[in-house]
């Protein structure tokens, strides 16, 4: 339960594509990536490409912000260190998983 409030606090855990803006571009992207074929599955698989393409720009905008908040780290306190590295290693977990998906839809895409 902790976690998961972390993650929404992060605002990693909410799927990518909730937001109608992102859904858009999300879905402009993997009909270009599927060259535009009517093929459902080929969509789907340029689909989770497409995703894990915008998930991976929140996730450096999370980390981002985390080095934001934190300022100047040589007059930071050692508490601010600790929980700005806490959640740097939170959000590289997201970054692990979300390249994890990248990898597979893109062998998946390729595939003959």
């Amino acid at each position: 339960m902790r976690s998961r409030n972390n993650a929404l606090r992060h605002g990693l855990a909410t799927p990518i594509g909730d937001a109608p803006a992102t859904a858009q571009m999300i879905e402009s992207l993997a009909k270009y990536l599927a060259g535009f074929s009517n093929d459902y599955w080929r969509i789907e698989k340029a689909r989770v490409i497409a995703e894990a393409h915008f998930d991976l720009a929140r996730i450096r905008t999370a980390r981002a912000e985390v080095f934001w908040r934190v300022g100047d780290l040589e007059e930071s306190f050692d508490s601010n260190l600790s929980r700005a590295v806490d959640a740097l290693k939170k959000i590289a977990r997201y970054e692990q998983r979300t390249r994890s998906k990248l990898h597979c839809g893109l062998k998946a895409l390729l595939e003959p």
